[in-house]
């Protein structure tokens, strides 16, 4: 699995088009800066990891293809969302075309209000979490990430701890509870703690 800082797109991809080495430097910097708000914004549209990782890649790519029409000084993440959202927009159209979906003017709404939405109080709450599952037991994370950040389901993490589904579902539900009451102390906290 791929680090969550590490390049969304191949080497090779890029050597492709010969860039300014600083300028090749900067892109990846504010990439880097920038992923997990473009991430968040396109899985946020399409609901579907799979899909959000190829998008992902397209909108990337498409950015550095593009970079130098970006213009320094302003805000990178914003014009990548833009860029992800065409993205996005057109990959919703072929959808659409194998499965009933929403219509184009609900899809274009929802990528403008995603697009509007203030993403600094997600990173404080991102924050937060972050802060919270490093709370968590070691046991308590592997289940969180096992049932979370895979396809496990319950019934398999149930066969492989050799316990109930149930048992499972309660352990689970303890950990949201946990990270809930944990995050919202957290956000709560004065600014100079």
């Amino acid at each position: 699995m791929r680090s969550r800082h590490a390049l969304p797109i191949s080497e090779t991809a890029l050597v492709q088009q010969p860039k300014d080495p600083d300028r090749y430097e900067q892109f990846a910097e504010l990439m880097q800066q920038h992923h997990d708000r473009v991430y968040g914004y396109i899985h946020t549209l399409v609901r579907d990891f799979s899909a959000t990782e190829d998008l992902l890649q397209e909108t990337f790519l498409t950015v550095w293809r593009k970079f130098d029409d970006f213009q320094p000084g302003t805000n990178f993440g914003t014009w990548a969302c833009e860029i992800a959202r065409y993205q996005v927009l057109n990959f919703l159209k072929k959808e659409r075309r194998r499965t009933q979906r929403f219509s184009d003017a609900f899809e274009e709404n929802l990528a403008i209000a995603v697009e509007e939405t203030d993403f600094a109080e997600d990173d404080l709450r991102r924050e937060a979490l972050q802060h919270c599952v490093g709370n968590l037991s070691d046991s308590q994370r592997e289940l969180l990430w096992e049932y979370y950040g895979g396809k496990t389901t319950v019934a398999e993490l149930a066969e492989k701890r050799g316990r109930s589904s149930d048992g499972v579902y309660g352990s689970l539900r303890h950990i949201r509870n946990k990270l809930h009451e944990c995050v919202t102390r957290y956000l709560a906290r004065e600014p100079s703690q």
